[in-house]
Order: C-alpha cells, then sequence, then structure tokens
C-alpha cells in the first residue's frame, strides 16, 4: 500500500487500490481542517483505512460535512452507510442514482462483481439539475451530470490556483445494461467534459492525469477508440 498523498494544496487523495483496497475506486478529499468533503467513499469494509488515511494527513475525519457520490457502484459507494453512521456527513447524489444508492435497485450497484454486500444508505440530498454549484468556504465546486455510466453519473470540479481540476470518476464506463447505461448518453458527456478543458484530472481508477493535453487524450482515447 502507498500513503495518501496530495494534489494540490487542500486537494488529497486518501482511497483506492493501492490506498485502502484492491476493491476500491480512487476516494478523493478536499477542504481545510475546519471542513473537510469526501468525493466517494470506497467499497466499505476499507473506510477505517480510508479514515486512517485522513488522520495521517494531520485531518479530524470527525469535520467531514459533505460526501459527493459520483455514482451508485459500490466501489464508489459501499462505505456511505457506515460512514454516515459514523460521523453522519450530508450525502449528496443526483436523482438517477438515488433509488440504487438507497436499496431500491440493487442490482444497479454492482456489488456481485466485488463479492461483497451493499449497505444502503439514504441520500440527504437529491440532485435535479444539469449542473448545480456548492461552495467549500470561497471555493466555487460544480457538480455536473454526466449520465452514462450510469443513469444518475455525475462529475465535480473547480477551479483552483492550479488550474481547473476535474474528479471525474469512471469516465471510461464500462457499460452493462443491468445498470441502466446508455453509450449515446456516455458519448455526449465524455464531449461535455472535454469542453471543460480541465488541467488536472483525478480519476476513479487511473489516477490523477495531468496537464491539460493528458487529460484531453485520455478522454478523447475512450470517446474515440
Amino acid at each position: 500500500m502507498v500513503e495518501a498523498f496530495e494534489i494540490i494544496s487542500g486537494v488529497y487523495c486518501v482511497g483506492g487500490s493501492q490506498l485502502s483496497a484492491p476493491e476500491d475506486a480512487s476516494v478523493y478529499l478536499l477542504g481545510d481542517p475546519d471542513e473537510l468533503w469526501l468525493i466517494d467513499s470506497g467499497c466499505g469494509p476499507s473506510l477505517p483505512a480510508v479514515l486512517q488515511n485522513v488522520e495521517r494527513l494531520g485531518l479530524d475525519p470527525q469535520n467531514i460535512r459533505k460526501v459527493i457520490v459520483t455514482h451508485c457502484h459500490i466501489d464508489h459507494s459501499g462505505g456511505l452507510a457506515e460512514l454516515k453512521a459514523r460521523i453522519n456527513p450530508e450525502i449528496i447524489a443526483h436523482r438517477g442514482d438515488v433509488g440504487a444508492l438507497e436499496g431500491r435497485a440493487p442490482q444497479k450497484v454492482a456489488a456481485e462483481f466485488y463479492g461483497l454486500t451493499y449497505h444502503p444508505v439514504q441520500v440527504d440530498t437529491v440532485l435535479e439539475q444539469s449542473q448545480e454549484i456548492l461552495y467549500l468556504g470561497p471555493q466555487k465546486i460544480t457538480l455536473q451530470h454526466v449520465p452514462g455510466h450510469t443513469p444518475g453519473s455525475i462529475v465535480a470540479w473547480g477551479d483552483f490556483p492550479q488550474g481547473r481540476l476535474l474528479f471525474g470518476q469512471d469516465l471510461h464506463g464500462p457499460l452493462h445494461p443491468n445498470w441502466g447505461s446508455d453509450e449515446k448518453a456516455w458519448r455526449t458527456s465524455l464531449r461535455q467534459l472535454l469542453a471543460l478543458e480541465a488541467d488536472i484530472l483525478a480519476e476513479g481508477h487511473f489516477g490523477v492525469i495531468s496537464p491539460a493535453e493528458e487529460v484531453e487524450r485520455f478522454i478523447q482515447g475512450f470517446l474515440f477508440g
């Protein structure tokens, strides 16, 4: 296992296949010591390791105020129920994946691919629009609906002093009918993400990609490959 690391000032990677458990997608953390947000939560059993990584950065996991759920698959959402029980952060997800997260569409969380049991969680804030804005202190964070991989897939992005940072989990797919995947919508979403011209991509299974030319090449590789 490798250690949690800082991507840019105030933004960290605290979970993933090399950081917390082989089944985990990347888990990102942003904020300051008084208010922290997570992007996804890992597969579930690894949550203690994720929180320990937060502590090793000198930050208090009890200050995690929000969790932005990029989509419902268990490698991204499996830790939500335990996180809610331990810390009670606000869980934020798009309407398209709320049913799966809350246990009404169990096939859509893809738990069988990982041999794990998904524990449903109530979503506190349901996103309805194509874009919604949140503020972490003065930092503007845009949540953007990017359906395709799942109906409720979202990304988060913001403009930081170091450039535009895109938290884009599972841009590559894959697509599966059991998850409600939609190839046409997925291709449209990838084109929208290209138009963002992000300088840094924090991805779910491919790590952190930069500079902007590499981010563009990465997305185009799936769109046109």
